[in-house]
């Protein structure tokens, strides 16, 4: 039976035909936007955005854009551990795993071979994927090979990745030791098999700002950078691409984050087949996603367990090797025991009772994803060529090229962020009132709360909270819609704020208002009612407070002035630079 042979295929004249009607008028135009990256989003998709060549392809064939897994979607649940005291470390790593966890990152120098056996005490290591940071690869093979002859397994049943990553660590100024990459590869395939000994880290440039398609083209041009260093090294082609492992960021934008690791698969395996591979395998990229950092916030944390479960979620629907989430009191803290066991659990339930790890490729025939992941795929490898016009990835670092790309991007998100075109709920929208402050003061990484988090520290450390007195009058609607606009725009500082569900009469409202000892009254009405309102509040209350008017009535912002208005708060005005202004205000 064929259920759809008496309904009419809906072309695109159709749909706009449709939209234009909804809109009385307006055509879908109205409707588009673009994304912090420059992506066009279409207000609806049709058959007619999927990509052609996409049906054909089947999860673990080239160019991998639907996953290197033909029938599932599983991966591996890592945990970051870092290096303090050995025995305690190695105490923290077996309870991880009789928790669940599956991989483990090892974050901090390893100076003995005495020191990795105390790390790695009571470890079985054919059933897990291990991973380093900061450790020399050199010794780190020797020590793994002991380790593997000890327990008499084959070296093939190590598997992981040192982490070592020398032209990115260079970026940030870290020391590290330049091998030839030739060698140490030969030394790891013949020993080691199963332990991937170089690592393209693209993940620090997006915590440090860079956008998503940046990273994507910067992780390409390590790549590539990488490739030619070994190929020079006399490595084959398909020796040297099995060596690389790929660590990307993933954030809160949640499709955009879930399509890019399909469009990084695709354009990694389009750059390897330009040097002529003998076995597709080699084109396959190993993608471990690490949460992003700059997205978590140290005003009200609790917000950051949503940020990481969406996190997770794009990340796996990409179908991602592996996954580290960040504690969610990381910016805190740096990270709790129960933020661990929280991240470990967010992951938990995605495999065990979401069953996200059963199909393979979930986000395939979706019109909008698939057109999305061209979309990402286009611009990365743009922003690729960019960087190898730069002369590829070293020159473009030492001239100062690559900084600056990410310094305007990393700027262009303080800005939306300051002026609540970008929304970071508990940040810059619906801030927790009950808190002045944040529970410690965080470190100096880049975060895109950060502004706020230094608004939340000068008000709690100040000798008395300002409060915020709201004054709701006249039209019901209106004024309670002000009401909540203001009590969120002066609650993202940490003052205190005095809600009032309205008041009949100008008197009442500013007799409460002095009563409360306010430091800021704010009159919440309609435009229409402000020509009254206006000149009795200030004659009520002018010079015992700070005056505000909730809205931006351009026709009378200098009679409003005139009569003792000394500040708007509206949708256009920009939030931080507004409260940024109060506080030397109110606290000076």
């Amino acid at each position: 039976m064929d259920l759809f042979k008496d309904f009419k295929t809906a072309d695109r004249t159709l749909w706009e035909a449709a939209v234009t009607k909804e809109l009385k008028g307006e055509t879908a135009d109205k409707l588009r936007s673009k994304t912090e990256d420059g992506l066009q989003l279409e207000p609806y998709y049709t058959a007619a955005d999927l990509p052609q060549d996409t049906s054909r392809q089947l999860p673990g064939d080239l160019p991998y854009r639907r996953g290197l897994r033909a029938n599932h979607n599983d991966w591996v649940l890592f945990e970051r551990f870092v290096i303090h005291d050995a025995v305690q470390t190695n105490k923290e790593v077996l309870h991880a795993l009789m928790h669940g966890t599956e991989g483990l990152i090892f974050d901090g120098t390893i100076p003995d071979p005495q020191t990795f056996g105390k790390l790695t005490e009571e470890l079985l290591p054919q059933y897990l994927i291990l991973c380093f940071r900061n450790t020399d690869p050199v010794p780190l093979a020797g020590w793994l090979k002991a380790w593997a002859d000890r327990l008499e397994l084959p070296g093939v049943a190590l598997r992981g990745s040192t982490g070592y990553d020398p032209l990115g660590a260079a970026y940030f100024g870290d020391e590290v030791r330049h091998l030839p990459l030739g060698p140490l590869v030969k030394q790891y395939q013949q020993h080691l098999p199963a332990f991937l000994p170089v690592s393209v880290n693209a993940a620090r440039f997006r915590d440090q700002g860079a956008s998503l398609i940046q990273e994507l083209g910067i992780a390409l041009a390590l790549g590539n950078a990488y490739l030619n260093r070994m190929l020079e090294d006399g490595l084959s082609l398909d020796e040297a691409t099995p060596a690389l492992q790929f660590e990307l960021a993933v954030g809160t934008d949640y499709f955009a984050e879930m399509v890019k690791f399909r469009a990084f698969r695709q354009l990694w395996a389009g750059l390897v087949y330009a040097y002529e591979p003998k076995h597709s395998c080699s084109a396959a990229a190993n993608l471990l996603a690490v949460s992003a950092g700059y997205t978590l916030s140290a005003i009200d944390p609790h917000t950051n367990l949503l940020r990481l479960t969406t996190a997770a979620m794009s990340a796996v629907l990409g179908g991602v090797h592996g996954l580290e989430l960040r504690s969610f009191d990381e910016p805190v803290n740096g990270g709790s025991s129960l933020g661990a066991e929280l991240s470990r659990n967010i992951q938990l339930l995605l495999k065990n009772e979401a069953y996200f790890d059963k199909v393979a490729d979930p986000a395939a025939g979706s019109f909008y994803l698939e057109s999305l992941t061209d979309q990402i795929s286009d611009h990365a490898w743009a922003f690729f060529q960019e960087i190898e016009g730069q002369g590829g990835y070293a020159e473009s670092v030492a001239s100062g090229w690559l900084k600056a790309q990410i310094t305007t991007h990393r700027r262009s998100l303080e800005t939306a962020v300051a002026s609540r075109k970008k929304i970071l709920v508990g940040v810059n929208q619906y801030p927790d009132q009950q808190h002045a402050g944040i529970e410690n003061w965080p470190g100096s990484d880049f975060r895109l709360s950060a502004d706020f988090e230094s608004l939340r520290r000068q008000t709690a450390t100040a000798k008395m909270r300002p409060k915020v007195f709201l004054l709701p009058i006249g039209d019901v609607s209106l004024r309670l819609a002000r009401a909540t606009f203001a009590g969120n725009f002066f609650g993202c500082a940490g003052y205190d704020i005095i809600e009032n569900n309205g008041f009949d009469s100008m008197t009442a409202g500013c007799d409460a208002a002095l009563k409360s000892g306010a430091q800021v009254i704010v009159l919440c009405g309609a435009d229409a009612e402000y020509p009254t309102l206006v000149p009795e509040f200030c004659r009520l209350t002018g010079g015992k407070a700070e005056l505000v008017l909730a809205g931006y009535p351009k026709e009378e912002l200098e009679a409003y002035r005139q009569a003792g208005i000394g500040h708007f708060i509206h949708v256009r005005a920009n939030l931080l630079e507004t409260l940024q202004q109060f506080q030397q205000i109110l606290l000076s």
